[in-house]
């Protein structure tokens, strides 16, 4: 995994709560966090506010593929789910106007994040803790179209 110390994933320090987020006039805005996060609905609140297109990779993931990011995790595995995940980000990125995108955390781990995110806009890292995520994939009745836990976590 790589050392996020030096890259634009560091992450913020505890002591700091963010209240405001200004987003680039002119770049794209992207929305990270764990599963249950709230990526989507940070991600397009933001957008419609900004009055801009709302991308959500799992969605872009489950139209371009004709299966939800857990099908495709329980036949084609992990690793490339991941892949998928990464190339929506590319896709979305691509946008000749700015978008608000949320992105699936793994993207970070990708060895190009860095320089893929560096200069598109604003990198926003939703925080979770493990409780809050476990509550809300347990509450969530579209919880069996996410990924797993595995055995520990929910089914």
């Amino acid at each position: 995994m790589q050392d996020r110390s030096t890259t634009p994933f560091s992450p913020v320090p505890p002591t700091t709560t963010p209240t405001t987020l200004v987003a680039p006039r002119n770049g794209h805005v992207v929305v990270l966090g764990m599963m249950a996060a709230g990526k989507t609905t940070v991600g397009s609140r933001l957008a419609q506010r900004l009055g801009r297109r709302f991308l959500d990779s799992d969605l872009m993931i489950h139209q371009a593929q004709g299966a939800t990011v857990r099908e495709l995790e329980r036949r084609d595995g992990l690793p490339r789910v991941h892949e998928l995940e990464w190339e929506a980000l590319r896709e979305a990125l691509e946008a000749p106007r700015p978008v608000v995108v949320a992105a699936a955390a793994s993207v970070v781990d990708h060895p190009e994040a860095a320089t893929l995110l560096a200069g598109r806009g604003l990198v926003a890292w939703l925080r979770i803790t493990p409780e809050t995520m476990l509550h809300r994939m347990e509450a969530d009745p579209d919880e069996r179209q996410r990924p797993t836990l595995g055995a520990a976590g929910p089914r």
